[in-house]
C-alpha cells in the first residue's frame, strides 16, 4: 500500500479541516473561499446567493458547520463543512450583519451596527433565540468587534476619530450586560476560553 495516502487520511476526522483549510469572505467579489493551507493553489468556492456581501466567518467543530454573515441579503448562511454544501440560510431581524463569533453553547453572537443590536443564534436549532439592543450608546459611537467564551460576550463600540473605544461585557446565559468602560480607540478584541 501506499504509506503516504494513509498518513494523508489520518488528519484527526472531520476536526483536520479546521487544522488543513482557511475560510475566506471576500466582500468585494462576493465569493466565500476556502483554501488548503497546505497547497495554497487549491481553492474551493463557497457557492453564495445572488447580490451576497459575505462579512465574516466563524465555524463549529460541534456541528461541522461554516457561519457566513450575508449583510447583503441579511442573512447567516449555514454550509456542511464535508461538502460545502449550503444546508440553510437563517433570516436574522437586524440591519448591518457585521462581526460575528461562535461559542462552545453552540450560540453564534452577531453584531449588528446599522440599528445598535446583538443577535444571538443557536446553531443547532438555527433560529435566533435572543434579539439585544445595545444602550447608552454615546452619539457618533456604533458596536463593532465582539468576541465570545463560555460564560461572557464581549463587545466593542468605535467612536468618532481620536476618540477613545469602549467594551461591554454580557453573560452568555442571561443575554445581560455586566460592565462596560472606556478602552483605547478602535478597539478589536479577543478573549482566551
Amino acid at each position: 500500500t501506499d504509506s503516504s495516502s494513509s498518513d494523508s487520511s489520518d488528519d484527526g476526522g472531520d476536526i483536520g479541516f479546521f487544522v488543513s483549510r482557511i475560510a475566506v469572505a471576500n466582500r468585494k467579489s462576493g465569493e466565500g473561499l476556502l483554501i488548503e493551507s497546505e497547497n495554497e493553489e487549491s481553492q474551493l468556492k463557497l457557492l453564495l446567493p445572488s447580490n451576497a456581501e459575505p462579512m465574516y466567518i466563524s465555524a463549529s467543530i460541534l456541528t461541522n458547520e461554516i457561519y457566513i454573515g450575508d449583510r447583503g441579503n441579511n442573512q447567516l448562511l449555514v454550509y456542511d463543512t464535508t461538502y460545502l454544501n449550503q444546508k440553510d440560510a437563517i433570516p436574522l431581524t437586524c440591519n448591518g450583519i457585521f462581526h460575528q463569533f461562535y461559542n462552545l453553547n453552540n450560540q453564534l453572537w452577531v453584531v449588528c451596527d446599522e440599528d445598535n443590536t446583538l443577535l444571538v443564534i443557536d446553531t443547532v436549532k438555527r433560529a435566533v433565540i435572543e434579539t439585544i439592543i445595545i444602550n447608552n450608546i454615546p452619539a457618533g459611537y456604533k458596536p463593532h468587534d465582539l468576541t465570545t467564551s463560555k460564560d461572557y460576550a464581549y463587545i466593542t463600540l468605535l467612536g468618532p476619530e481620536g476618540a477613545d473605544g469602549g467594551i461591554i461585557q454580557y453573560c452568555t446565559k442571561t443575554f445581560k450586560e455586566l460592565k462596560r468602560r472606556a478602552i483605547g480607540g478602535d478597539p478589536h478584541v479577543w478573549v482566551d476560553c
